[in-house]
């Protein structure tokens, strides 16, 4: 039972992470509070979240953790990798991802 959830949520996933690429560190700037994103650190899970707070240049942002895991800062020189979880709409990097969608 549990590997069926895990492979649905898998499933879930994957077309966004699909869609985009990874955002690089100088592009966290374009984050908005509220933007929804899948953050992997070093060896971890995968985790989804949305944008908290940041500082003006980008280097370091917050996010809520879904599923009440709670709120973690994420530095640009951490071993991260960040998604966007969805489309960008209201979101300064908006018009940047536009343009960048993963085909494979």
């Amino acid at each position: 039972m549990a590997d069926l959830l895990v492979q649905r949520e898998i499933a879930e996933i994957l077309p966004s992470l699909m869609k985009y690429p990874p955002l690089k560190t100088k592009d966290w700037a374009g984050l908005t509070p509220g933007d929804g994103l899948y953050v992997q650190r070093e060896s971890q899970l995968l985790m989804r979240g949305t944008v908290d707070d940041m500082v003006p240049d980008g280097s370091i942002f917050w996010i809520w953790i879904d599923a009440g895991g709670g709120r973690i800062a994420l530095h640009e020189d951490d071993e991260v990798r960040v998604w966007l979880a969805e489309e960008p709409a209201g979101s300064r990097i908006k018009r940047r991802f536009n343009c960048a969608a993963v085909t494979l």
